[in-house]
């Protein structure tokens, strides 16, 4: 065989043998890209039967949400129905608490002491009192006339001794601050001035607030005067200047005077007057000795004390 011939059936066969190695890996490579179509064409057979149950389980709760919205919208509009109602009770609840609580400081002031709402008993500007003033002063005709002043504070204290008969009280309601604890009662009731001029009687602090208010409508609310309540009593005092005072005590028709023979009425140091009229009622009351200024009070003041001492310092240092 010639040289040539067999060179070309060696390339033959090689070219051959190259071709049906390209088929054998072809056909490999196909048969490997079908087994993972099929496998993949099953992965997908399965995602979609997933897709079809999660897309009916979303419907399913797309429809329970939008019904529980409803719900809520429904329910949100109750809330705010029952929330105007609650501000509307609550308004009404506590304009009744302010409402009651106002009732009991009315009522209890008149037998709940000592407390400072005393000085709204001291009504000076009351009509009541100011015609008593004038029927028995004709007013104060010159402000700058202290003997007239004075002439007419004892006429004052006179009538309050004269025309109010002394009496005592009687059983009066005192409120508790919370309704359900009941209504108790107490010995002790204290009149405005108003109610004293009605009546014609009270009691010792009843016949004190009514005179003091009767002086400061006389000097127009110019000077002080004010109650003076020691140990089961109450009276009145006038600061005076130069560490003077006058008491005038209506229940024990007491007053600051000068003594025989005409018990003018007058101003004494402040100590050795405070002095003897609690030593007075030390023994009118000896069961209540020794007597002590627990408080004073006017229409503009309150003021309480722990000792006697207390009093007469406070009193002599006040400008």
């Amino acid at each position: 065989m010639e040289k040539t011939a067999v060179i070309g059936f060696v390339v033959l066969a090689a070219v051959a043998g190259v071709a049906s190695f390209a088929f054998l890996t072809t056909y490999m490579s196909l048969s490997t890209l079908r087994i993972q179509y099929g496998t993949l064409s099953d992965e997908y057979d399965e995602l979609s039967s997933d897709y079809d149950d999660l897309s009916d389980d979303y419907d399913a709760l797309q429809a329970a949400h939008s019904s529980l919205q409803t719900d809520y919208n429904a329910l949100q509009m109750q809330y705010n129905d029952l929330d105007i109602n609650y501000d509307d009770l609550t308004n009404a609840y506590n304009s009744y608490v302010s409402a009651y609580q106002s009732i009991v400081s009315d009522v209890n002031l008149y037998s709940f002491h000592p407390s400072e709402a005393e000085k709204s008993l001291i009504t000076w500007d009351d009509p009541d009192v100011a015609d008593v003033v004038w029927d028995i002063t004709h007013g104060w005709s010159d402000t700058l006339d202290w003997d007239e002043y004075w002439a007419d504070v004892k006429a004052m204290y006179d009538w309050v001794v004269n025309n109010i008969e002394y009496s005592y009280d009687q059983y009066y309601p005192i409120l508790p601050d919370d309704p359900r604890d009941g209504v108790t009662f107490f010995d002790e009731v204290w009149q405005t001035p108003a109610q004293t001029l009605e009546l014609g009687e009270g009691d010792c602090e009843d016949m004190a607030i009514l005179l003091c208010s009767m002086v400061l409508n006389y000097n127009d609310n110019d000077y002080w005067v004010e109650v003076i309540a020691i140990t089961g009593h109450a009276a009145v005092y006038l600061p005076v200047v130069n560490d003077q005072i006058c008491i005038l005590d209506p229940t024990g028709q007491y007053y600051t005077n000068n003594g025989a023979p005409f018990f003018a009425i007058t101003q004494k140091d402040t100590t050795t007057e405070v002095n003897a009229w609690l030593h007075q009622w030390d023994v009118w009351v000896p069961e209540d000795a020794p007597h002590q200024i627990d408080w004073i009070f006017s229409n503009d003041i309150w003021q309480e004390f722990s000792s006697n001492i207390e009093f007469i310092n406070w009193l002599n240092e006040r400008e």
